[in-house]
């Protein structure tokens, strides 16, 4: 590429971060101004050159310093890359690193942009950490549920990721045994039909087994599980070490308008699974069908794994029910092979003077469903069509399930599984370090 001789005039100037922070209106009029008056490109303001270069990929910002010495100054100035820190993985802050933003971007996040919440492929139990960018450290924190679906979820301290001055490169600390994690954590598995995702071991042996109070049988895959994940069918392809393993998978994203669409708030729920206790549960919109919600399993069990939607439910085929109606499973069974598709559009109408249907209804638990111990909400907001997911050991035999999908509130909802007379109660998850955002 060829270079040109403008002459540097970028480095007697202060263009820290505060200096750099001026109001988008500013640069554009400024930027309109330089086109009006026929402004060679290298004759514009080094701020307008910054706030150009803020927008570009990493890999174009290279080409551009390559040109001449001037845009090779321009892109040195570290409020560019605080910039481009906060764009890419919304880090405003490297306190206690002693690097500058650009040696954050270059030699920790292109290695380290896990940051966020993701969810582990360990087969059957999986399981839900959040990554922390902190002061002089990343913190990866594994969570599991409370005792009951109310209980906030517990989280503990399992690795902490920090920059070595002296080998120039990062070091990773196992938290749960003090020992020093295997440099090779940041390489990855390449998956055949996916993007590569990041994976933290301790190679310690048995380290997760000294941990289970907390970890529950949660450090490595059972090999009695070899299909893996539905989502990410090569996520058990790895062979790890028989210490602690952390590989991570991106959750599945929704759109702006979807919450709007959802009965209930989306994200991570807490719900009984029976014996097998309190699962995480992540509720999201099919990709495949816009009226779908569809229930992921974050944390699993030895019949349906982690990785696996637990339940689909079907938004376009709302129901409302009498008292009379839920007086057994058998009696809800009949309804719903007998109702005709008209009766969804029906129900699903606007009412007069309301914005979306009213599908206010009585509620109560079948007298021949097993679950019906606990108290209960008299009255619910809403009822929809759906199945859900059961399997004998190990994920032999999966089969699908009929159940209804019931809202009680913005954040909290049941499962009514027909087909096994069971019924489930999902509360939005507690005790997040941060919101989660898929």
């Amino acid at each position: 590429m060829q270079r040109c001789r403008h002459r540097s005039r970028s480095r007697s100037r202060d263009y820290s971060s505060g200096n750099f922070q001026k109001s988008k209106k500013y640069l554009r009029t400024l930027f309109l101004l330089s086109l009006k008056a026929k402004m060679h490109f290298l004759d514009l303001p080094v701020e307008m050159l910054m706030y150009i270069a803020s927008f570009l990929p990493t890999s174009s910002i290279g080409s551009l310093a390559q040109t001449c010495q001037h845009l090779l100054d321009v892109t040195n100035i570290d409020a560019i890359w605080q910039q481009l820190c906060y764009r890419d993985y919304l880090v405003d802050s490297n306190d206690g690193w002693n690097l500058s933003f650009k040696e954050i971007y270059q030699k920790v996040l292109q290695r380290c942009g896990f940051l966020g919440w993701k969810r582990l492929a360990l087969m059957p139990y999986g399981g839900l950490v959040y990554v922390a960018w902190g002061k002089g450290e990343i913190r990866v924190f594994r969570y599991r549920p409370g005792e009951s679906t109310e209980d906030a979820l517990q989280y503990r301290l399992i690795y902490s990721i920090q920059w070595n001055s002296e080998s120039a490169d990062l070091e990773v600390f196992c938290q749960q045994c003090e020992e020093r994690a295997e440099p090779a954590l940041l390489q990855g598995c390449q998956s055949m039909t996916g993007p590569k995702y990041p994976v933290i071991w301790c190679a310690t042996e048995d380290c997760h087994k000294k941990h289970l109070p907390f970890m529950r049988n949660q450090g490595s895959s059972q090999k009695e599980f070899k299909q893996g994940f539905e989502d990410h069918p090569d996520a058990f392809d790895r062979t790890f070490y028989e210490g602690y393993n952390c590989p991570m998978l991106p959750f599945p994203r929704w759109g702006e308008g979807d919450q709007a669409r959802s009965p209930v708030q989306l994200g991570l729920y807490a719900g009984n699974y029976g014996s097998h206790g309190v699962e995480i549960l992540h509720l999201s919109f099919s990709e495949v069908n816009p009226t779908h919600l569809v229930g992921l399993k974050i944390t699993g069990d030895s019949n349906v794994p982690a990785g696996y939607p637990s339940l689909t439910v079907f938004l376009d085929k709302p129901v409302v029910l009498t008292l009379a109606d839920q007086e057994s499973v058998f009696d809800i069974l009949a309804d719903d092979e007998a109702r005709e598709p008209e009766a969804y559009v029906e129900l699903l109408a606007p009412r007069q003077g309301a914005e979306g249907p009213d599908l206010r209804q009585p509620f109560a638990v079948p007298m021949d469903c097993f679950d019906r111990g606990a108290q209960y909400p008299s009255t619910c907001m809403g009822r929809y069509l759906g199945i859900g997911r059961i399997a004998a050991t190990y994920y032999r035999r999966p089969a699908q399930c009929r159940c209804h999908f019931i809202k009680f509130s913005d954040t909290k909802f049941a499962v009514l599984w027909l087909d096994l007379r069971s019924f489930s109660v999902f509360h939005k998850a507690k005790g997040l370090q941060a919101d989660f955002k898929s």
